[in-house]
């Protein structure tokens, strides 16, 4: 179950109809020269049956060390799962249909005795191993004690976060320091403020904490929000997150109005439940804005979302045949789903290509996970792209980057990303206060490694300069984007070989 995206929820119900290399890491991962790549012809086995119940193949319990993970399976009776780690071992405060799409189907034991679940056939391989029994410390929660809570949290962030040196986090201080807002008499207010204290600090668009119930009223805390919505953030003249994040979602809803309107002079198409506009923007540039990777459609999960980025692909760039140029703007991606961004760049590509490696951060074996963009069999762009990014640009959106811009004919314009690539997996405190974290590794095809950094661009823009919320530097900048190929005469768009 990963943190769903609050925006693009929000936007698919209303639908009606150059840096220097320094700025990446890769010091201290011995990546290694095979690698785990998931594919779709891989035996796969569903965790539930039709009915709900446990598959047969996949019940007892499993462990993952690699990610604080411990599923106990039974035969009858509903799945549960564990959070573990220093602080111990509790049960989580989780619906099955929460535990089934993040392990919703399962790859059996390899030569080494690893299993892997992952959320779809060819997507991101959680490893585990089974167990023989629920480990006695495995226990039910009946102590609500905020300093157990807290140091649950800290421990896990010890073992699993990643990138503490590369936000700067001095952490065995801010550890320090939330340990001191903690005693024995402590409420559950002050431990939210504790724990409110060390996500901020972490600065982290995948560490947050939401549905912290006190005194019958819910809290979150989320953070890394980035330079740009920032200063965004600033003009809004109030304290109250929820009154911000309303008002934010609302400048994105004029982002999309002076796309339609002004980009597009009226004439573009929409489609993906909102998430993807496109038109054209000069008699031979075409524009592409995707706003993020979430579901595509609204019945057939992520099968059925997979199928409608292809067809919607393929309508924009069968309507933009005849460019010389594309502009695609992710400029304002808020990422989604992994797999999703996949499929909208194999429509970039006529060549099958390693684009990316992940493993978690915290691993029993250096075993690196391979992906790359196989080209679509329906319509693919192969002639200049100019992608537009900002530090906005996150999550699966900067996986889309990462993607693209290991395609020679695609020029990064902009700012670079947001610097949030792990996957964000949703957890439970001891308490039933739901936890995201960041816990895991994402290389380039170079082995670079962009968490908490960013991916730097080929040529720095501002797009949304701070103080501006009426769009026209971005209007300007896309118009400005596509004057570079007045006069130019290319050809057509390409097509893919059928497979």
């Amino acid at each position: 179950m990963f943190k769903s995206n609050h925006f693009l929820f929000l936007l698919s119900i209303l639908v009606v109809g150059c840096a220097s290399q320094n700025e990446s890491r890769n010091a201290g991962f011995d990546v290694p020269s095979v690698f785990v790549a998931p594919n779709d012809h891989m035996q796969y086995t569903p965790m539930l049956n039709v009915d709900g119940s446990v598959n047969d193949i996949v019940t007892g319990v499993w462990f993952s060390n690699s990610f604080g993970v411990l599923l106990d399976l039974p035969l009858n009776g509903p799945p549960r799962q564990f959070l573990t780690s220093a602080a111990g071992c509790f049960i989580e405060n989780l619906e099955i249909s929460d535990i089934s799409d993040l392990f919703h189907v399962f790859l059996a034991e390899d030569e080494n005795g690893v299993a892997f679940f992952a959320d779809h056939p060819g997507g991101a391989l959680y490893p585990f191993r089974r167990l023989d029994a629920l480990p006695g410390h495995c226990i039910e929660n009946t102590n609500k004690n905020p300093a157990e809570n807290l140091e649950a949290f800290l421990q896990y962030a010890d073992t699993h976060y990643p990138a503490f040196a590369e936000r700067d986090i001095a952490w065995e201080s801010l550890k320090g320091r939330a340990r001191q807002m903690i005693n024995s008499h402590t409420d559950d207010g002050t431990l939210f403020d504790a724990l409110s204290m060390v996500v901020k600090e972490l600065n982290d668009a995948h560490t947050e904490i939401w549905d912290a119930e006190i005194a019958g009223v819910e809290h979150a805390v989320t953070a890394g929000r980035g330079k740009t919505l920032n200063a965004l953030h600033a003009t809004f003249d109030t304290t109250d997150d929820e009154v911000a994040e309303a008002r934010e979602f609302e400048w994105v809803l004029a982002y999309r109005q002076w796309i339609a309107d002004d980009i597009l002079q009226g004439e573009g198409k929409r489609a993906a439940r909102g998430l993807i506009d496109w038109g054209w923007v000069s008699d031979n540039v075409g524009y592409i804005q995707i706003l993020g990777f979430g579901d595509y459609v609204r019945e057939g999960g992520l099968s059925a979302s997979v199928d409608e980025a292809h067809r919607v692909m393929n309508e924009a760039l069968k309507d933009l045949d005849g460019a010389e140029a594309i502009i695609v703007d992710a400029s304002q991606n808020r990422g989604g789903y992994d797999v999703l961004a996949r499929a909208v760049a194999s429509h970039f590509t006529v060549e099958k290509q390693v684009v990316y490696r992940s493993r978690p951060y915290h691993h029993e074996e250096n075993r690196w996970q391979e992906f790359d963009v196989d080209p679509s069999n329906q319509l693919t762009f192969t002639k200049p792209v100019l992608l537009m990014t900002s530090d906005i640009t996150v999550s699966a959106g900067e996986i889309f980057v990462l993607a693209m811009r290991s395609f020679s004919h695609v020029r990064q314009i902009g700012m670079k990303t947001r610097g949030a690539l792990s996957v964000e997996i949703a957890r439970t405190l001891p308490n039933g206060w739901a936890f995201g974290m960041s816990s895991e590794v994402i290389l380039d095809q170079d082995g670079k490694w962009y968490e908490g950094v960013g991916i730097p661009v080929n040529e720095n823009m501002i797009f949304f300069p701070a103080g501006e919320i009426d769009g026209q530097t971005h209007i300007d900048s896309v118009r400005s984007l596509a004057r570079r190929f007045d006069g130019v005469k290319l050809g057509t768009v390409s097509k893919a070989t059928t497979k």
